[in-house]
């Protein structure tokens, strides 16, 4: 054994195990392993005229390449992941097709987008000056094409007549829309830091080279000029339903309580309310099941956490499983809207309402049984009326209720 051993007779011992096979192939003992006899991972394939090489003991690096039809090669969106067992996956023929084929919502992560306005001088069309903003941008920030957004509109710098001379289409001024994903704010801060402090020389640089690659070219004064919005400022923060952005904070961090710094109450808004109840056993804390209850809703209704507000209870022995109650409540801005969420929670049938509560349930850490079910309850919208004081004293029901109500009369 090797304990017994010497050093060297343990490193001659060692030598052989990699020697031996290398050596018995050599000397035609046994044949060396092509690929031929490989089989490629799905998402990949063989490499073109590859089948009578050696595989050189890792065939999956000698013998195959990745296949750029398949999942294998696409690379999902912040926010989106892999779906499971989708690499061999054929993605289709544009990004969209990949996206949906390929990659499928991320709960554990909410994307940050930084947005922006571009203006700029170029010999292009507004394609060409589209494809090269997304491109630079993507380059310039090191993310993903798929995480860059970008609309151009292009207006003429010179007239007609000097445009039909010019060899290039005519000079034209492209004011670009733009905003680039990010997996999380630090990364989002990081990137809109980047660039409201590029140098305009090294933007216009990187530009020209995208405009070459685009089919256009840069103006001799291209004239960058780009607005970035903070996405830590109160510019980007929505406010809460029945609230309004304060005057004069868009510049302003939002802090910790965002909707304290940015926002005040809107006194003349409408706020419609639909509420509901689900009733389910699991073991956890009422705090973790009030956040799990929360994350189904504003993944199954497409709303801001911060207009969601979860009410739950437990019964039972604290150590063990738990019957919990949970009262929802979900603000909307408007009857149509909250009517639309009404009708997509109870159309949700109580299989899949389970299974959409179960995964968050299991990521907020609370264990749920086999057999896991829920029952639930959802009620009409309800309106929340703001009233104003009139020249007499009374108080009058706003126009915005009015409307409400005749909406909801529509809706029995």
């Amino acid at each position: 054994s090797e304990l017994s051993a010497t050093p060297s007779s343990i490193h001659a011992r060692r030598a052989m195990r990699f020697l031996l096979p290398a050596a018995l192939v050599a000397f035609g003992a046994v044949e060396a392993a092509t690929c031929a006899d490989h089989t490629c991972a799905a998402g990949t394939k063989k490499k073109a005229d590859i089948d009578a090489v050696d595989d050189g003991g890792d065939a999956a690096a000698t013998c195959c390449e990745v296949d750029d039809t398949k999942c294998a090669s696409h690379t999902c969106a912040a926010g989106t992941k892999p779906k499971d067992g989708s690499a061999g996956t054929d993605k289709g023929a544009d990004d969209a097709a990949a996206a949906a084929a390929c990659c499928e919502d991320d709960p554990a992560v909410t994307p940050v987008p930084v947005t922006g306005t571009a203006t700029f001088v170029a010999h292009a069309t507004t394609e060409q000056a589209q494809t090269a903003v997304h491109t630079m941008l993507a380059t310039l920030l090191s993310v993903n094409t798929v995480d860059v957004t970008a609309t151009v509109t292009s207006a003429p710098k010179m007239p007609a007549a000097a445009r039909r001379l010019d060899g290039h289409g005519g000079v034209f001024t492209h004011t670009a829309e733009f905003a680039v994903h990010f997996a999380d704010l630090a990364a989002a801060t990081a990137g809109h830091k980047k660039l409201a402090e590029l140098p305009k020389a090294d933007a216009e640089a990187s530009l020209a080279t995208q405009l070459e690659a685009a089919g256009g070219h840069s103006d001799a004064d291209a004239e960058w000029a780009v607005t970035v919005v903070d996405p830590t400022s109160c510019a980007v923060f929505a406010c809460p339903v029945g609230q309004k952005p304060k005057e004069g904070v868009a510049a302003t961090a939002q802090g910790t309580t965002p909707a304290t710094t940015c926002c005040e109450t809107d006194s003349v808004s409408t706020v419609m309310e639909i509420t509901g109840t689900m009733d389910f056993t699991a073991t956890g804390t009422v705090a973790n099941v009030q956040t799990a209850v929360q994350n189904m809703l504003t993944a199954q209704l497409n709303v801001p956490a911060h207009d969601v507000t979860i009410t739950a209870t437990a019964t039972g022995a604290a150590a063990g499983e738990q019957q919990f109650a949970v009262e929802y409540t979900v603000r909307y801005a408007t009857a149509d809207a909250a009517m639309a969420g009404h009708n997509t929670l109870k159309a949700l049938t109580l299989e899949d309402a389970a299974a959409a509560l179960k995964t968050e349930l299991v990521a907020a850490g609370v264990t749920v049984p086999d057999n896991f079910t829920v029952a639930k309850t959802d009620r009409q919208p309800e309106q929340t009326v703001p009233v104003r004081p009139t020249a007499s004293g009374s108080f009058e029901v706003g126009m915005a209720a009015a409307a409400v109500m005749a909406v909801l009369a529509l809706h029995p």
